[in-house]
């Protein structure tokens, strides 16, 4: 009966400092990977709506362009003339007469 007295219970569980110290790692864990998520995820959708945007608005802009050149009379329109200046202020042109394309690049 000594004998039982004397052994104490040498099963211990985690300490409570360690416990703690798990459950803020785990939660600075989960913290940290929905902040980098979030910022991921808006700034590849405000990205993706800006190049649209941008593509929309460039579009347009050689409509413009386009309309205010053919509004000239037809004797000075030349579709070679119109390309340079769709080139000139967009970038890349195809511009169709009938079937037969005009294109400021190879790639178009």
């Amino acid at each position: 009966m000594s004998r039982a007295r004397a052994r104490p219970d040498r099963r211990r569980g985690i300490g409570l400092r360690l416990r703690i110290t798990i459950a803020f790692l785990g939660g600075a864990l989960a913290v940290s990977t929905l902040v980098a998520g979030t910022t991921y995820v808006l700034a590849e959708r405000y990205l993706s709506r800006q190049r649209v945007d941008d593509s929309v608005e460039q579009a347009f802009d050689s409509l413009r362009d386009a309309l205010r050149y053919l509004a000239q009379p037809e004797e000075e329109i030349s579709l070679n003339e119109l390309i340079r200046t769709l080139e000139a202020h967009g970038g890349e042109a195809l511009v169709m007469n009938g079937d037969t394309p005009f294109s400021t690049s190879l790639d178009v």
